[in-house]
């Protein structure tokens, strides 16, 4: 069964214009004449028909739209309470009522989700934490609802993401100005697209400022737990340097409580700083208090939420992707150096 991508793609136009211009609204949106008769020479080519039970999801009756929310199963704790907050935000906002749906899947294993779970029921859908496998399955497969990507780009694919390589080159570059020469970081020991995005900017910008880092990038689990381990090790082996990034906020966690222990002065002996996608009270109330490069993921979520409401009601582009820049907070852990 042909949808409006397919459509959209042989008439050179996005999702949207075809939508438009198959519900009659093609004069309201100024889409030209040419373009509405391309389209409908297609979708007559394709023998188009509607779908009928994807329309009535979202009566007048029911006023209801209904989104799936494809999740990651581990090391997504933290981003998962931001995306709830997300969600109640934008719901609070809308006109119209929201369900969303949580579907947890194993990154790389998407399709066995994906595969066995109907479209029929959805008006949109949300996959967040994908990998590259992943993103290739959902594109080769008929999409008959929008598919919207948070934190991930593909080609075809509308998204909302952080800008990664931003933030992997922030995090050098604050450990440069306060370690110089004496900074170690810590890295998830799994194979992320994010987190690989961050640690490739990370690596290529030490690279350019001379800093030497062979010796000094330490990997584990993505657990608090796993992160109290490591810096246990850490600290008896006399492995800890001056700066300390870490690019999990767990694991943070974890480093933190062991240094507490080992009365190490964080803040002034040594500098902590984490990347964060959890609500800002989670590393605010750390003891100390820790700096982070905030990913922004209650934000993102919102975008992308709001991008797919948009899409669903057809007044966003299918087109639209969207980058947010990350920022600094400084706290205890590595207080901001005035100039």
């Amino acid at each position: 069964m042909s949808t409006i991508y397919d459509i959209a793609k042989l008439s050179e136009t996005s999702a949207a214009t075809v939508s438009y211009v198959l519900n009659g609204r093609g004069e309201e949106k100024r889409i030209s004449k040419p373009t509405q008769e391309r389209i409908l020479a297609v979708a007559q080519r394709l023998n188009y028909r509607p779908n009928v039970t994807a329309r009535q999801l979202k009566s007048p009756a029911s006023g209801t739209i209904r989104i799936a929310a494809f999740w990651p199963e581990f090391y997504f704790e933290q981003s998962l309470v931001s995306a709830m907050r997300a969600i109640k935000t934008v719901s609070h906002l809308s006109t119209e009522e929201i369900e969303v749906s949580v579907h947890f899947f194993t990154p790389g294993k998407l399709a066995d989700v994906w595969d066995k779970m109907s479209p029929v029921g959805f008006n949109g859908v949300i996959l967040a934490g994908a990998s590259m496998e992943d993103l290739a399955h959902v594109a080769g497969r008929q999409r008959v609802v929008p598919v919207v990507l948070v934190n991930r780009r593909y080609e075809s694919f509308p998204s909302v993401s952080i800008d990664h390589e931003a933030a992997g080159r922030l995090a050098c570059e604050l450990a440069f100005q306060r370690g110089g020469q004496s900074v170690c970081t810590v890295w998830d020991s799994r194979f992320h697209v994010a987190t690989n995005l961050r640690r490739t900017a990370f690596t290529k910008r030490a690279e350019e400022l001379g800093l030497e880092m062979s010796e000094s990038q330490f990997v584990c689990e993505g657990s608090s737990e796993d992160g109290y381990e490591l810096g246990r090790s850490l600290i008896q082996k006399s492995q800890l340097k001056k700066v300390l990034y870490c690019n999990n906020e767990s694991v943070s966690r974890g480093l933190l409580t062991a240094m507490n222990e080992a009365g190490i002065r964080v803040g002034e002996e040594l500098f902590l700083f984490t990347a964060n996608n959890g609500p800002d009270a989670f590393c605010r109330f750390m003891t100390p208090s820790v700096t982070t490069i905030d990913l922004r993921m209650q934000e993102v979520f919102e975008q992308g939420l709001k991008l797919l409401l948009g899409i669903v009601n057809h007044h966003e582009d299918s087109d639209t992707v969207a980058t947010i820049a990350p920022r600094y907070v400084y706290r205890e852990s590595m207080p901001e150096v005035l100039e």
